[in-house]
């Protein structure tokens, strides 16, 4: 069985040196506190590979959200963008519960200001493939 890639992905990053230096949460939903850098992991797909029909090799895709903080602006955001980035394309080299990444690959990544938030902040949307199958 394919483990739960969102929450894995999830974990993984909360545990990423560079995302903690930032101080970004790293949740499923917007946070009840937003004064600091967060990122919204939301899985959109998970079919199985070509001919993969024991669903044993997934192209797991999620999406990205990251958000800036209160004071944060664009910058925040997009340094916050590249962190997660470069943290999935490591993905492979490291050892993880339950999962094997065998490739990252980004999809689209545009800045889209989140306006509905109050006040409004800051987003980069990337969305991402990760070929993955159980360990």
């Amino acid at each position: 069985m394919i483990p739960d890639v969102e929450a894995v992905v999830g974990a993984y990053l909360r545990q990423y040196p560079a995302v903690k230096t930032l101080g970004a949460k790293v949740t499923g939903e917007t946070p009840t506190d937003k004064s600091k850098p967060w990122v919204c992991v939301t899985q959109l797909d998970d079919p199985a590979v070509e001919d993969h029909h024991s669903d044993y090799l997934i192209g797991w895709m999620g999406q990205f959200d990251c958000y800036a903080g209160a004071t944060g602006g664009q910058g925040e955001a997009s340094l916050l963008t590249r962190t997660v980035r470069r943290a999935l394309k490591e993905m492979p080299a490291v050892p993880l519960e339950g999962l094997v990444v065998s490739r990252a690959r980004f999809l689209s990544c545009p800045r889209i200001p989140d306006t509905d938030l109050e006040p409004a902040r800051q987003r980069f949307a990337l969305t991402a493939e990760l070929r993955v199958h159980p360990s």
